[in-house]
């Protein structure tokens, strides 16, 4: 170790924290957005406003990525203390604080703005220019952007804030009086040639907590240009001496050469600014075990990523301040990179974490829980697409319950032509009635299903038809929350008749606060028609179990690569795993793959083995 680290002073203003009374910063706090819902061209949006504001900025700034655990014992609190349903209420409530004691992790994302007051006149004034420059940057392409202030200030500073940093041969910081974690940092020595944009999303996916710091310091062009000069006459230089001795390993030094000139290229055609660009990723867990995984699992992924890394070994207080954002970078691991480079380290594009809404599972991939009001989205409907047996119906039914205890006062109306969902509504209260040819039909219940006399009858089709006209008049007039779940909707959709109903439905259902739940068993009952896309195209949310087979019109659709169509070839289901895969999305809200679960009460309702309403 070079040395112990001293705490800096920290002064907490309104608007800014004063540091040692020698600089200031300001902190804006960028929501995130999900990047993996983005098709190309939003991607590519993203990517070329993040370079003009890397181009653009005078000054230097960090940008931190923090991970912090959180949890759904709010949002449990919140089921708990509704009405009616105690039992399912009570256990959905424990299930959502097991996930919760299971590790919720979410990430948020924060810019540090800086001034030192020696370099201005009025730090002050210098400080809220680069805010205003740096914010309205940010929120002039979708991002929204919130400046700390007051009390949200002081509490990014007592999270961030190690007032007795304790350093370590392996770790930039121990458990102490006043932080009670490690802290172990590595930062990037070296990248591929190619990574795709928002990379870091990768290391922030990594089970654990994980923080990545992106420092960003501008360069005049000349200084960049005479150094960059001076490396090409070094490698020149080198790959000469070389090729003298009759060395032929000149493979790295004329890649060098090649980036080199490359770079020189983009600053002479004005096509990117120079920057001094650095990644320090910091790995942070309350025990040694925890943090050894964690460091593990994240040396694997940027292995994976073919990016290399290294430990600051005797520097770790040095990768103190490199992690602190009231600390200068003292670590100083950048490198010169241009900025169409480091845009690809856009680092807002992580899932952002609700607490409200329907638990529909839990992300495969980072363990986030997927919780969504669908009442808020522009289209309130959904489609639920798999074979049989892949859990669509399943989560159809928890989909259900779980609606019920969140949704004051809901009315579900169910059209269930596999005689499948009886046992469940009547054990939660509602009635049951038989579908008849050419019958009148009262809702007069808050709970309602509907099933055909005997599967499989020709007449069924018509009489279909004529109920869920019914159910769309009925709630036309009705603006209260409504859940509508139509299992088996292949029978309507390849019935003309059903098709255009099902259309002018979906179509209008969010006007009147209806949710329509379309579940069937192959994408290409809606692709194989015209009406049937179009009902796709006014579904806001599709959840896409294992597919025994993807028709060409499905994978058009979709627009399904060859891995994407294997992945949903090959989810599980329930039968197989005890759970559920899907693949659930939902425009500007969500796109991943979830694993779906239930509380035993769940199951013993939805299996049909729980009978009663005391047993809910």
């Amino acid at each position: 170790m070079k040395g112990v680290v001293r705490a800096p002073c920290l002064k907490i203003k309104s608007k800014a924290v004063l540091i040692d009374r020698k600089a200031a910063i300001a902190v804006l706090k960028v929501a995130p957005v999900y990047l993996d819902m983005k098709n190309e061209a939003e991607q590519s949006a993203f990517y070329k406003f993040y370079q003009e504001l890397l181009d653009t900025i005078s000054y230097p700034v960090q940008i931190h990525s923090r991970q912090e655990r959180t949890g759904l014992d709010g949002y449990a609190d919140q089921v708990e203390q509704g009405t009616g349903y105690t039992g399912i209420r009570s256990a959905y409530a424990d299930y959502c604080r097991r996930i919760s004691e299971e590790g919720v992790v979410e990430s948020k994302h924060f810019v540090i703005i800086r001034v030192q007051a020696n370099q201005h006149e009025s730090p002050g004034r210098a400080l809220h220019r680069r805010i205003r420059e740096v914010g309205n940057a940010l929120q002039g392409n979708d991002l929204e952007v919130t400046q700390l202030t007051g009390t949200g200030l002081r509490r990014f500073a007592e999270k961030t804030y190690d007032p007795l940093p304790e350093v370590t041969r392996r770790f930039c910081t121990v458990p102490n009086d006043g932080f009670n974690e490690f802290r172990r940092l590595v930062y990037i020595k070296d990248y591929p040639s190619e990574l795709s944009l928002g990379w870091p999303l990768q290391l922030l996916r990594v089970d654990g907590l994980v923080d990545i710091t992106q420092v960003l310091r501008p360069v005049s062009v000349d200084r960049a240009t005479r150094k960059l000069r001076q490396y090409v006459e070094k490698m020149d230089a080198e790959i000469n001496a070389f090729l003298a001795h009759g060395h032929q390993g000149v493979n790295r030094l004329e890649r060098g050469l090649d980036d080199a000139e490359w770079f020189l290229d983009l600053l002479a055609d004005q096509k990117s600014r120079p920057l001094q660009y650095g990644v320090y990723i910091t790995a942070h867990a309350q025990t040694q075990n925890q943090i050894e995984n964690t460091v593990n699992r994240l040396k694997s992924r940027l292995r994976s990523l073919r990016i290399q890394f290294e430990d600051p070994g005797f520097r770790n207080d040095q990768a103190y301040c490199a992690d602190s954002p009231f600390h200068r970078d003292r670590l100083n691991q950048t490198q010169l990179t241009p900025s169409l480079s480091a845009a690809t380290g856009f680092p807002f594009g992580t899932q952002p974490f609700e607490d409200r809404g329907v638990l529909y599972g839990t992300d495969i991939e980072d363990r986030t829980p997927v919780l969504l009001n669908r009442f808020n989205w522009d289209s309130h409907s959904m489609a639920v697409i798999g074979t049989l047996g892949s859990g669509k119906s399943y989560s159809a039914q928890l989909e259900l319950l779980r609606s019920i205890l969140v949704y004051p006062e809901l009315q579900v109306i169910v059209v269930d032509p596999k005689k499948e969902y009886k046992s469940l509504i009547e054990a939660l209260g509602g009635e049951n009635r038989v579908i008849n040819p050419g019958e009148r039909y009262s809702f007069d219940k808050q709970l309602l299903s509907f099933e055909v006399s005997q599967r499989g009858e020709f007449d069924n089709v018509a009489a279909l038809v004529n109920l869920v006209q019914q159910v769309y008049t009925h709630t036309s007039k009705n603006t209260d929350k409504t859940l509508v779940l139509i299992d088996e909707a292949r029978i309507l959709l390849e019935d003309d008749a059903g098709r255009h109903l099902l259309n002018q439905f979906v179509l209008e259902a969010r006007d009147i606060n209806t949710a329509v739940h379309l579940v069937t068993q192959s994408g290409s009952h809606f692709t194989d028609f015209r009406q049937g896309s179009d009902i796709l195209d006014h579904t806001a949310g599709v959840l896409l179990f294992r597919q025994k087979k993807v028709s060409d019109s499905m994978a058009d659709y979709f627009e399904l690569s060859p891995g994407q169509v294997s992945q949903l070839l090959g989810l599980r289901s329930g039968e197989q795993a005890g759970y559920s895969e899907a693949v659930l999305q939902v425009p500007n809200v969500v796109n991943t793959k979830i694993r779906i679960r239930s509380t035993e009460k769940e199951h013993r309702l939805i299996d049909h083995t729980w009978k009663g309403l005391e047993a809910a």
